[in-house]
């Protein structure tokens, strides 16, 4: 899935390993047994409704929560509805029509796209009326050159703009208006820059986008500190920082823009959202339940093998941030000429 961009983990050889050790843990401590022991599963019957096809990314992403919350108990059993259709409007409307107790027991997977069409009016209110519970992984932006360029510093990547702008070009593996073009426009504005004179130079493939970094096409490029990190990993290449609040575990040697003096954030999310007016007793259960699914060895193992950076955004602070992103992504869209 495209906007799963997240964090560099170990091997496939040390995941391996690391989900044994897990499990060891967890044997050890109790916390699987004490699942199954509690009794009945926090839910009987949950639904997960994917606004894709049966083996898209959003799929994959649902199954390996549904394979997490049951196999540590918390859930009985997982329903799986494909909904896919008008860019996640189809999903959107059959989550809206839940009522009744199934409203506590029926969730949708949505990712940061769904942020950028809301910006984009293509949801009406239908979005914003539902309710955030949590955001299961996030991965902020980050800005890449070689490690042999003489730029060391998001200040110099713009000193590099401020020379020479028509010269300048900053590349991503996403279309124009799309996360990576967002995320440069959101750090450019955040400058003080007018984000409409960068020159953005989209790539259909991500290996395109690297050999145009390193052959001098592009002078950065943008994507996410998931895709950037196993390229620095081979010291040929230099994250100069991320559009974050803070440095984020998959690597805290990685400074945020903040530190530069831009208030730039963007995090390319993925997570659950239900239906709108849930109850607060519903609220308080899902919520709860999806802090005990970060901490189960199934979901902790996916992260691994999917590299997915772990987010804890949960309740009002995940219902902050899709504010936040529909308010900036509906101004920086404005200013590019994209509504």
């Amino acid at each position: 899935m495209r906007h799963h961009r997240d964090a560099i983990e170990p091997t496939q050889t040390t995941a391996a390993l690391t989900r044994r050790a897990l499990l060891m843990a967890l044997a050890a401590s109790g916390i699987g047994a004490a699942a199954r022991a509690s009794g009945a599963p926090e839910i009987e019957t949950l639904t997960l409704v994917i606004p894709g096809s049966e083996g898209g990314g959003w799929d994959s992403f649902a199954r390996a929560i549904g394979t997490a919350l049951t196999g540590a108990g918390l859930v009985g059993s997982v329903t799986y509805r494909n909904l896919p259709g008008g860019g996640g409007a189809t999903a959107i409307d059959a989550l809206s029509d839940i009522s009744g107790e199934a409203r506590g027991t029926t969730l949708m997977i949505a990712s940061t796209p769904f942020t950028v069409r809301a910006a984009q009016g293509r949801f009406g209110d239908a979005f914003g009326a539902l309710t955030p519970v949590a955001a299961l992984t996030g991965d902020p932006a980050a800005f890449l050159v070689p490690t042999e360029s003489a730029v060391a510093s998001i200040t110099d990547l713009l000193a590099a703009f401020d020379a020479d702008p028509l010269a300048f070009a900053l590349g991503g593996s996403t279309a124009p208006g799309g996360l990576d073009h967002l995320a440069a426009s959101l750090a450019m504005e955040a400058s003080g820059r007018d984000p409409l004179a960068l020159r953005y130079q989209p790539f259909g493939a991500r290996g395109d986008a690297v050999a145009a970094l390193v052959s001098g096409g592009i002078a950065a490029l943008a994507g996410g500190l998931s895709t950037a990190l196993p390229l620095a990993g081979t010291g040929e290449f230099r994250i100069l920082g991320i559009a974050a609040e803070a440095r984020s575990p998959a690597d805290p040697d990685v400074p945020t823009l903040r530190e530069a003096g831009i208030e730039a954030e963007f995090l390319d999310w993925t997570g659950v959202l239900a239906a709108p007016d849930l109850p607060q007793a519903d609220f308080e259960r899902l919520t709860s339940l999806f802090a005990r699914l970060a901490e189960t060895p199934d979901w902790q193992a996916a992260r691994i093998r999917n590299r997915w950076i772990a987010s804890d955004l949960r309740g009002e602070a995940f219902g902050a941030l899709l504010a936040r992103q529909q308010e900036d992504f509906s101004r920086v869209l404005g200013k590019l000429g994209f509504l």
